[in-house]
């Protein structure tokens, strides 16, 4: 009998180690930036170097986010693609998004680009098909072809 107790809490530790390893090993999955970027309708053209990125999968969400150091075709790319955009809007330092647009979505995909400060932003809300969730893209691209993008599934 306390032999058995032992063996169920040996398969019971094992068991633990194994389901913490594989969360580790999925969570350090490299990153496809132009998978990502596509959805926003941005092409890279293999122009820059990944500085950084990190992926958060919890139950039910996901966090995805990376930095990209932009070489000059991907730049002009970037700001052509956000200043071509319909709902493009040049800000002053203190205005901010037009008001609803950065709310839930409620059921409509919603997008919205402008320029601020020297970046440029790029913001893209999708209804989830599945469930009472969205999918949010975000971009910010420095002058210094620095660029911050970060994916939420919520």
């Amino acid at each position: 009998m306390l032999l058995k107790g032992l063996k169920e809490k040996m398969t019971m530790r094992i068991l633990i180690i194994f389901i913490f390893i594989i969360s580790i090993a999925s969570c350090s999955e490299t990153i496809d930036p132009e998978r990502y970027l596509s959805k926003m309708a941005i092409d890279l053209k293999g122009d820059f170097l990944i500085i950084r990125q990190n992926s958060s999968p919890a139950i039910g969400d996901l966090l995805i986010e990376f930095e990209l150091k932009l070489g000059q075709i991907d730049y002009d790319n970037f700001v052509n693609s956000i200043k071509s955009h319909k709902s493009f809007a040049l800000l002053d330092s203190l205005e901010s998004y037009p008001s609803g647009m950065g709310i839930y979505p409620q059921d409509i995909i919603k997008e919205f680009a402008c320029f601020r400060n020297g970046t440029y932003y790029k913001h893209l809300f999708i209804p989830d098909t599945v469930g009472s969730g969205w999918e949010t893209y975000t971009l910010y691209l420095d002058k210094d072809s620095t660029l911050f993008f970060q994916y939420n599934d919520e």
